[in-house]
């Protein structure tokens, strides 16, 4: 007897050291989002006020303005590049996270999530070279020394390949999303009696196992395992096309439906309450993925239009309307 509270005694430190570890991790993660979150703001005003000076230093050169005051402008964007470093850890985070996700898409045989987990992760890690080399050079013009040719070379090869992957990338989402919306209107919102039942077969379809993927299993050795597969397969894949609110919402809206209650009162209110911000968020991810695919077009508008014969500020115009789009985009994603 004695032997058992001594070992019940010698876990309880264990136990509170585990809770406390837990949420350290979970502030940590707190934290680091807010940071991130904060710079993705703060980076892209950066870059605005890059644009901004350069329109302006292309705009005094036009009018033979005051060529000192050209020189403290351009130092001023050169100073400006060197924030480009701080967004580097954060995108190595992200290609942890999302190599995470390609080893789990491996798993799955998802060769869908394999793919767009790839694409995404060429995406990264694209960024993080080009934020290197921009730090590079701007910091040796900052210590007067020349600049790295290489790094000079590919900027614009690098440049033409983040826009055309982001708005692969955005593309995809914006599609799925579309189609998901579509569906959730047609089969759930347009129906009015019969619509538990609709819902029903709607969650079963997403993130459940329908009647004749069940049959199909039958016979197979793993029969367990491979539902489990592939109902982990239909949530990844929910999860590229709505927002991770969004299938929370369905999972809750799931475990309502269990069984063959009746729902109360409470409960239907609850259940049509999800109904609508399900809608609101599908919506808004498409608005969000809209206006970031206007951004990419207009960026590659403006990195085009250097190759061309026009007045130098042009481009310089084109790259801050980007860049004021982004930001529009990231405030309404925060606000709506």
């Amino acid at each position: 007897m004695q032997s058992v509270q001594f070992a019940s005694f010698k876990g309880a430190p264990q136990k509170v050291e585990a809770k406390k570890s837990a949420a350290l991790s979970r502030i940590s993660k707190r934290v680091f989002d807010g940071c991130e979150h904060v710079w993705s703001y703060l980076g892209k005003l950066f870059m605005l006020t890059r644009h901004a000076l350069n329109i302006t230093v292309k705009t005094c050169q036009r009018v033979a303005m005051c060529c000192s005051l050209n020189r403290r402008i351009l130092n001023a964007v050169t100073r400006l590049k060197l924030f480009s470093i701080v967004s580097v850890p954060f995108s190595i985070f992200t290609v942890h996270s999302t190599g995470q996700k390609l080893f789990k898409s491996f798993h799955l045989r998802d060769k869908e999530g394999v793919a767009l987990a790839s694409l995404s992760l060429a995406l990264i890690s694209t960024d993080i070279v080009d934020s290197l080399a921009t730090f590079t050079n701007a910091a040796l013009a900052t210590l007067s020394k020349a600049p790295v040719a290489l790094f000079s070379t590919i900027g614009m090869p690098i440049a033409y390949a983040l826009i055309g992957m982001g708005s692969a990338s955005r593309t995809i989402q914006l599609v799925k999303t579309y189609c998901l919306f579509k569906k959730f209107q047609g089969q759930v919102l347009t129906q009015n009696m019969g619509k538990r039942r609709a819902l029903e077969q709607f969650l079963e379809a997403k993130l459940g196992v329908t009647p004749e993927e069940k049959q199909l299993m039958e016979g197979k050795a793993d029969k367990s395992g491979e539902l489990l597969r592939l109902k982990e397969k239909k949530r990844a894949a929910l999860l590229r096309a709505a927002p991770s609110e969004v299938v929370q919402e369905f999972e809750k809206i799931a475990d309502l439906l269990k069984g063959q209650k009746t729902l109360t009162e409470r409960e239907a209110a609850a259940l049509l309450r999800s109904l609508d911000k399900i809608s609101h968020l599908l919506k808004k991810k498409m608005v969000v993925d809209a206006g970031n695919l206007l951004a990419n077009i207009i960026s590659f508008i403006a990195i085009t239009l250097f190759f061309f014969t026009v007045p130098p500020v042009v481009p310089f115009i084109f790259l801050a309307a980007s860049m004021i789009q982004k930001i529009s985009t990231l405030a309404y994603q925060d606000l709506s």
